[in-house]
């Protein structure tokens, strides 16, 4: 994960350096904010570490265990921000991510910037990078489970089509990166029964975005 992250982070600093002279004064929006919504689907691995501490006394060994599935879930997201020029664009990325039974919201400050494009207000190849924490805000434990939400990653590469309204569709492809843990206690005064699962979600994301 970390090779991507910084292979990531290396092509959207290359490309603000490329343009880092350009002092075109040409307004391509209307004002300097821009709001993203995008739906989609993550697609890929959950990694599931697990810690089992049974036991009749106050003395024990935890027991080992891990797992692996391939799993589809849905997302959403919206992207708040502001241009700091025509090419690149800073804001805050909150979203939804269904895994399942689990429902996270991460929350994030994002990067996007305009790595090619052929002509002033044409279509654009995007590069976007979002990283931040995914919280538990909109999700419900149930049967003595506690849910703690972790780090979020997601670089991602698009396409920027604009529309004559002076917004624009939008179409990524990404990786997506999610880790939380699942506590589920249901020890008494005699006995202690705990399991603590940690969850590392490795998916690849398809987002479909409006520009506005």
């Amino acid at each position: 994960m970390k090779k991507i992250i910084f292979a990531s982070l290396a092509l959207l600093l290359c490309g603000i350096r490329a343009n880092a002279q350009d002092s075109t004064k040409k307004v391509i929006h209307k004002h300097p904010y821009v709001n993203i919504v995008e739906v989609g689907v993550l697609a890929g691995q959950n990694v599931t570490n697990s810690y089992y501490y049974p036991s009749s006394s106050s003395f024990y060994y935890p027991s080992y265990g891990t797992g692996t599935a391939n799993r589809i879930s849905f997302s959403g997201q919206l992207f708040n921000g502001f241009y700091l020029n025509p090419q690149t664009a800073l804001g805050v990325t909150v979203g939804v991510d269904a895994y399942n039974s689990t429902i996270m919201m991460p929350i994030s400050a994002g990067i996007k910037r305009r790595l090619f494009q052929k002509k002033s207000g044409g279509t654009a190849v995007m590069g976007n990078f979002d990283i931040g924490y995914g919280t538990t805000w909109l999700h419900n434990d149930v049967n003595k489970e506690k849910t703690t939400g972790g780090i979020m990653v997601a670089p991602s590469v698009g396409y920027r089509i604009p529309l004559k309204s002076g917004s624009a569709l939008l179409f990524n492809i990404g990786y997506h990166y999610q880790r939380f843990k699942i506590t589920t206690d249901t020890s008494t005064d005699t006995y202690i029964n705990k399991i603590e699962e940690t969850r590392n979600y490795n998916r690849l994301s398809f987002r479909l975005g409006f520009e506005f």
